[in-house]
């Protein structure tokens, strides 16, 4: 989801990232919101850095 937001007196577009997962009884379960300028390599490596490092498995 996008959402306008203000940063330094000026109006930039940010983008929230809310990160589901499965749990072992079949339920969802959110695991992270991350709020981000553009959508990258670097920042899905940097979010599936800090699931593996919470203990998330990651297949």
């Amino acid at each position: 989801m996008f959402y306008k937001v203000k940063e330094e007196g000026k109006v930039v577009s940010r983008c929230v990232y809310n990160i589901l997962g499965i749990n072992a009884e079949g339920r969802k379960d959110l695991l992270g919101t991350y709020v981000s300028e553009s959508e990258g390599a670097n920042f899905w490596l940097g979010v599936l850095t800090n699931l593996q490092q919470r203990g998330c498995l990651i297949y």
